[in-house]
């Protein structure tokens, strides 16, 4: 009998674990409305990318267009991993069914924090900005609402 932490499962084990329906198993929930909104989310969210990139333009200079090419290269080789995840284990799911089909307990679990970690920075990362965005939006309007009013907007009735 081997390690424990690095038991797998076979495809026959995930197929029923994912055909399965019961008091304990997990039901698919998530309808089109469901799936768009999570998409329009990743989009949203994929815009920190782009500060990222402003910030490349000013202080890279001319190699931007390699890193880019390199990051696009990258993007094929994960999109085509997560192909071959797609046709050797056709259940839903992701890196973390394929790595505790194939590598064990161990690595799944560690790929799940993964995931979890991932997606937490994500979201605070989006957090910031998008308060910065707001931040700077009220500032603009509060100037704007001064500069017609004609007033210093202190209560202190003073124009």
């Amino acid at each position: 009998m081997g390690n424990p932490l690095f038991a797998t499962k076979s495809l026959d084990t995930l197929m029923k674990e994912a055909s399965d329906t019961g008091e304990h198993s997990l039901k698919r929930a998530l309808g089109p409305v469901n799936l768009v909104t999570l998409g329009i989310g990743a989009i949203i969210g994929a815009g920190i990318f782009v500060l990222t990139g402003s910030a490349a333009s000013l202080y890279a200079g001319p190699a931007i267009m390699l890193s880019y090419i390199l990051a696009g290269t990258g993007c094929v080789f994960a999109g085509l991993c997560y192909a071959e995840f797609a046709s050797m284990i056709p259940i839903a799911g992701s890196a973390y069914t394929y790595g505790y089909a194939t590598l064990g307990e161990l690595v799944a679990w560690i790929i799940g924090w993964d995931l979890i970690f991932e997606y937490a920075f994500g979201a605070a990362t989006v957090a910031r900005r998008s308060c910065r965005t707001m931040a700077s939006a009220s500032r603009r309007r509060f100037a704007m609402c001064r500069a017609q009013c004609g007033s210093n907007l202190r209560g202190d009735g003073v124009r």
